[in-house]
């Protein structure tokens, strides 16, 4: 039981070392980004950045209130069918894949279940809508503003 204690006790300071170290990686590429102050070339990468930092939070926020509600909205639909979307973190990563060009899971499923129903009774028609709407206002819409 002693043992179990310590050893819990030193993988909690191993994931805080992780993270500490992550946030110094974090610093040190934010002192390069000071640095490039200093090079005529280098300072326009900065002046882009700090004169597109408004117009890029606006994206995020926009980007995020959508693409959040559409891979939640595919974990409660499909969760129990799909397993790409099965959590709601693994949901997320399949809306990026999505994003990326990447949907080789929904012709697999899309054609195994084309005119029925997916294995928990849900019409294939609703995985057809969700990702018809979602590639549109998400890859045509949102990633082209």
């Amino acid at each position: 039981q002693l043992i179990h204690a310590h050893m819990f006790r030193l993988r909690r300071w191993i994931q805080v070392l992780h993270v500490l170290m992550a946030i110094c990686t974090v610093f040190v590429v934010l002192k390069f980004f000071k640095g490039f102050q200093s090079n005529p070339r280098l300072k326009v990468v900065t002046d882009t950045f700090q004169q597109a930092a408004t117009d890029l939070a606006h994206f995020f926020i926009i980007f995020l209130t959508l693409f959040l509600p559409f891979t939640i909205i595919g974990h409660i639909l499909f969760g129990n069918d799909i397993p790409q979307m099965g959590s709601v973190t693994s949901s997320m990563n399949t809306g990026v894949e999505l994003l990326m060009g990447e949907f080789g899971w929904y012709s697999d499923v899309a054609l195994a279940h084309i005119a029925s129903t997916l294995p928990s009774g849900m019409p294939t028609i609703v995985l057809f809508v969700w990702f018809f709407v979602f590639n549109f206002m998400m890859v045509l819409v949102v990633l082209n503003m």
